[in-house]
Order: C-alpha cells, then sequence, then structure tokens
C-alpha cells in the first residue's frame, strides 16, 4: 500500500511538472521615422518625441526637448525607431540638424511634425521627416574697429568679425555683421580678439525665422590657466569647471605637467579659460577617483596660473 502511495504521489508531481504556461506577449507598437534633409536622407538627426502638444510646443519655442520628451535619439542610416508606443495617444515631432560643414541648422517646425493618425497597436507606423533651413540667426555686430578681428565662439562654434559699423542700418547689412543659422533657443556664447584684450560673455534667446542682432561691447580680459603637478595616476581624468552647478567647463587634465608659467604657450595638459579682470572666480575640480573640491582665483592681471596640486585635497 505504501508503494502504492509513493507511486501516487510520483504521477501527481509528473502531471503538475508538465502543465504547459502561456505567457502573454504584447507586439510591440512601433513608429519609424525616415529623416531627410532637402530631401537627401540624411543621418545624425536628433528627433524628439512627444505625446503632449503643449510639451512639443514649449520645447518648439525654450529648446526644453531634453526634459519634456517622451523619447528621443539620433536617425542612423536615416532612420530612427521608436518603440512600445501607446497606440491610443497622439505624437508630436521636434527634429533638429546641423550640418557639419556648413553648420547651417535645420529643423521641422514649418514642416511635418504631427504623426496625423492614432498607431495601430503591434504595428509598425512610417513616416517622413524632411527638414528645411531654420532661417534663424543671430548677428553679432561692434560700433568700432579697434579690436577687429573678433572672434564669436556660440555653440562650439567660431565665427570671425571683420568690420564694424557705428550705427545699424535701415536693412539688415551682413557685411558688417558676424552671423549664425541656429536653432530657436537660448544660448550662451563668448567673445574675443587675437590679443585676447577684448572678452564678452553673455546668453541670447533665439525665435524661430528671425534674426537677432547682439552688439559686443569692450572688456578686459584675463586668462586662467590650470595644471596639475601631482604624479597620482588615479586622480586622471581631472574635469575643471568655472563655476557651481556643472557650468562652464574649461577643460579635462590627462596628466601631470611639472611646472607652468604664466604667458606661456598652450600645452599638453594645460587647459585655460578667458575671463572678464578684476573679478573673482569660483572652479570645481572632479577627479577620475570621485574626489572632489572648490577653489577660487582672482583675476588682477592678464594671466594667472593655477597649479590643482597646490590646493587639491585629494593628495
Amino acid at each position: 500500500m505504501r508503494k502504492l502511495k509513493y507511486i501516487a504521489i510520483f504521477i501527481l508531481l509528473w502531471i503538475l511538472s508538465c502543465k504547459t504556461k502561456t505567457d502573454i506577449v504584447n507586439p510591440d507598437t512601433e513608429l519609424i521615422v525616415t529623416t531627410t534633409v532637402k530631401g537627401v536622407s540624411t543621418s545624425g538627426v536628433k528627433v524628439y518625441l512627444f505625446d503632449n502638444q503643449t510639451y512639443y510646443q514649449a520645447d518648439s519655442s525654450n529648446g526644453l526637448a531634453s526634459k519634456l520628451a517622451v523619447d528621443s535619439g539620433v536617425s542612423a542610416n536615416g532612420t530612427i525607431t521608436f518603440h512600445n508606443l501607446d497606440a491610443s495617444k497622439h505624437y508630436w515631432l521636434h527634429v533638429t540638424y546641423t550640418d557639419p560643414v556648413s553648420k547651417y541648422s535645420y529643423n521641422n517646425l514649418n514642416s511635418y511634425n504631427y504623426v496625423y493618425n492614432t498607431l495601430t497597436s503591434g504595428s509598425q507606423t512610417y513616416v517622413t521627416v524632411d527638414l528645411e533651413k531654420t532661417q534663424t540667426f543671430i548677428a553679432f555686430w561692434v560700433a568700432d574697429s579697434t579690436r577687429l578681428p573678433i572672434h564669436v565662439v556660440i555653440n562650439n562654434d567660431t565665427f570671425l568679425l571683420n568690420s564694424y559699423i557705428t550705427t545699424l542700418p535701415d536693412q539688415f547689412d551682413s557685411t558688417h555683421y558676424v552671423k549664425a543659422n541656429l536653432q530657436p533657443q537660448t544660448y550662451q556664447y563668448y567673445a574675443y580678439n587675437k590679443e585676447k584684450g577684448f572678452f564678452e560673455q553673455g546668453s541670447v534667446t533665439l525665435v524661430n525665422k528671425h534674426i537677432k542682432l547682439q552688439k559686443l561691447t569692450n572688456e578686459a580680459v584675463g586668462k586662467i590657466s590650470f595644471y596639475y603637478s601631482g604624479t597620482n595616476t588615479y586622480v586622471y581624468p581631472i574635469t575643471v569647471i568655472s563655476g557651481i552647478g556643472n557650468q562652464d567647463t574649461v577643460g579635462v587634465i590627462n596628466n601631470y605637467k611639472a611646472s607652468y608659467s604664466c604667458g606661456g604657450a598652450d600645452q599638453t595638459n594645460v587647459i585655460s579659460a578667458f575671463k572678464t579682470m578684476d573679478s573673482t572666480y569660483t572652479y570645481t575640480v572632479s577627479t577620475r577617483s570621485g574626489c572632489e573640491w572648490q577653489g577660487q582665483v582672482t583675476l588682477s592681471d592678464t594671466c594667472t596660473v593655477v597649479d590643482l596640486a597646490a590646493n587639491s585635497q585629494c593628495q
């Protein structure tokens, strides 16, 4: 009897182990976006996806895509695919691209930006977005010739201003301006001349299909150079930020420098920033090992050198 009992238990366990488990798989709902610039398939295009029209409109005017978009990415081979979308929602697209050679910026603000039909659950929906030049410009100018030529840096690109104008003309005169075609959003910029005796930094907000005229003024500037004479390899790379809150990154130091003199030529592992004279700046230093500290430097001369090892808290 006991033997039969064991046999019955074995059969029951065998039946339970053979029970088929059914997994319910939700099919992927995809939106496949083809990106073209003036009809030509283009890769490296940034695509931001929104499921809220208010957020899309706020992004289009203020450049808040990274905060408001439900998804984003960069096209490869002229396409980008968004996965696991909600078929009950409508979607808006904000697409931007800057040509790496011409520096012209393109977007879809005045072309296709709305997926008109709701998506079909478990299916693939294909759309093509053709980008147009933004026609959004910032134009820098100066009222005297004493500091020319002037280098203007905005959005990591440098533009050269070679002429001046004393008063603004009634019509836009591109001969006397350095003009940059950009996406409509807020930018930080700075400007300097060859001798670094001219300097200005500031911010400017651009509106779609408008030209913003920005006058540059003359301010004395000093050069701050950072290096690290320590030889502890675990600290590299060292990142230097001028200001608090991850703003205005000066650069990265990858190895030590035994010494560096004020006014010396640019060298490997020496990083520099140009700041307005007679001001005190706070800088933040962070290392690969996770150590971070802050220091201050006052520009009372045209050049100042900071050996980070001298005030490092990571010895």
